[in-house]
């Protein structure tokens, strides 16, 4: 069975829009107490997985590796030093640790399917 996969040029203005968005969200000033650590730390794992995701598929022609993997890092560590400028934000090794995880569960996930088609295809 085929990979679908989306268009380039959608996924790259999907992927401007997230991380205008995401922007948006990490320098908003907070009206409410974080509920949960660690709800916020999933938060961040799943916002860095999906960012990974939209990064990977904005540019087909390059592979997942560093070059992608690196810019995204440094966006979750400009947002934490961003955050540390406004009051009732703060900045957070943590927060920055769970962004990697996010790109890191990425990077396991991407490997397992590729591996998954290998086995796939030779079975075909």
């Amino acid at each position: 069975m085929p990979v679908i996969t989306p268009p380039a040029r959608l996924t790259q203005v999907v992927l401007v829009v997230a991380l205008l968005l995401t922007i948006y969200l990490a320098t908003t000033p907070l009206e409410y107490p974080v509920i949960s650590d660690i709800n916020d730390k999933l938060q961040h794992i799943f916002a860095f997985f999906t960012l990974a995701f939209l990064a990977d598929h904005a540019f087909p022609k390059h592979i997942w590796n560093w070059r992608k993997f690196i810019p995204l890092l440094g966006y979750g560590l400009i947002l934490e030093i961003i955050q540390y400028t406004i009051p009732g934000r703060f900045f957070s090794l943590l927060d920055l640790g769970a962004d990697a995880l996010g790109l890191l569960v990425y990077t396991i996930f991407l490997s397992l399917l590729r591996n998954s088609h290998l086995q796939q295809d030779s079975r075909n």
